[in-house]
C-alpha cells in the first residue's frame, strides 16, 4: 500500500481553496442545495416530486461533469468537458447507468462476471424458495428465547444460504466499486467513450486495491466528521448543510482527481503534475550581476 500517495492525494483535495475559478461553482452548488431544500419542504409528497428529483440530479451533474473537469484543468490536464450542453448531459446519463451496472456485472474480468452471474442466479432461487418469508418469521421470534421450539417452521438452510448470497454479492460489489472509483476521471480526461473508459479505469487500479481502499476509508471518515459538524450547526443556519455539501463535493473531486493523476503518472513513469503557475513578465525578472 502506498501510504504517501494516500496522504498526498487527500492533502491535494484542498488545493481548490486557492483557485478562485472554483468559487463560482461552489456558489452554484450552495444555491442548488438551498433550492432543493426549499422544494423538498414545499413539494415533498405532492404531484411535483419530480422537481426535487430534477434538482437532485442537477447537483450530481455539476459535481461530476463540471467540478471534476475544473479539477483536471487545475492540474493542467486537458478535457473536453466542463460545460452544460445536451452532449455532456447525454454522456453523464451514460456514465450514471454504466457506473451502476458494472458494480453488479463486471465484464472486464470474466471470472468475476461468472461468479456474479452464478451468485445472482442462486439469489433468485433462494428468494423464490421463500427467503423473505423465512426472514420475517425469524425476526418475529423473541430474541431472548431462541429455543428449538421457537425455531420450528423456519428453514435455517434457506436463511443461511440467503445471507451467504447477500454477503457475497456485497463483497463483489464493494470490490468493483473500489476498482472503478476513478471511472469519472478517466472518462473526462482520456476515455473515447464510456465503454472505453471502463476498461482503462479497471487497468488503472490494477495492483492498487489496498491504496485505493485506504483513500476511500480516509475520505469516508473525513466526510462523516464534516457531515456531523454540519448537522450540529444546521439548527442555527439551515443552509450550513448546503455549504458543507458543496465543500465536500469539490474537495472530493480534487482528492480523487489528484489520486487519478498519481496513478496515471506512475503508469507512465512521471510525477504528479502540480497546478500551473503563472510566470512573471520578463521585465519583472531581475538577474544578479
Amino acid at each position: 500500500m502506498e501510504l504517501n500517495t494516500v496522504i498526498r492525494s487527500f492533502r491535494n483535495g484542498f488545493d481548490w481553496l486557492s483557485d478562485r475559478r472554483v468559487y463560482s461553482w461552489f456558489g452554484l452548488l450552495v444555491v442548488l442545495w438551498v433550492i432543493a431544500y426549499a422544494a423538498s419542504a414545499l413539494l415533498s409528497g405532492t404531484a411535483f416530486d419530480i422537481v426535487i428529483f430534477v434538482i437532485d440530479y442537477a447537483m450530481k451533474f455539476v459535481g461530476l461533469f463540471i467540478v471534476v473537469p475544473v479539477a483536471l484543468k487545475h492540474y493542467g490536464e486537458k478535457t473536453g468537458f466542463g460545460g452544460i450542453s445536451f452532449t455532456e448531459i447525454k454522456e453523464w446519463v451514460k456514465y450514471t447507468v454504466v457506473n451502476l451496472v458494472v458494480q453488479f456485472f463486471n465484464w472486464q474480468d470474466k471470472r468475476i462476471l461468472a461468479a456474479q452471474v452464478v451468485i445472482a442466479a442462486a439469489g433468485l432461487i433462494v428468494w423464490f424458495s421463500g427467503f423473505d418469508q423465512q426472514m420475517i418469521a425469524l425476526n418475529a421470534i423473541d430474541q431472548t428465547n431462541l429455543s428449538t421450539q421457537a425455531l420450528e417452521g423456519i428453514n435455517l438452510t434457506i436463511v443461511a444460504v440467503g445471507l451467504a448470497v447477500i454477503g457475497l454479492l456485497w463483497l463483489f460489489q464493494t470490490y468493483n466499486l473500489i476498482r472503478y472509483s476513478l471511472l469519472i476521471q478517466v472518462r473526462l480526461a482520456e476515455g473515447k467513450d464510456i465503454m472505453d473508459s471502463v476498461g482503462k479505469a479497471w487497468k488503472l487500479t490494477d495492483g492498487r486495491l489496498l491504496t485505493t481502499l485506504a483513500l476511500l476509508i480516509v475520505w469516508s471518515i473525513f466526510s462523516f466528521i464534516m457531515n456531523w459538524v454540519a448537522s450540529a450547526f444546521s439548527g442555527m443556519l439551515f443552509f450550513f448543510s448546503g455549504i458543507m455539501f458543496s465543500f465536500l463535493t469539490i474537495t472530493w473531486a480534487f482528492v480523487f482527481t489528484s489520486y487519478y493523476l498519481s496513478l496515471k503518472g506512475s503508469a507512465h513513469g512521471v510525477s504528479v503534475p502540480a497546478p500551473a503557475k503563472k510566470r512573471p513578465p520578463i521585465h519583472a525578472v531581475h538577474h544578479k550581476k
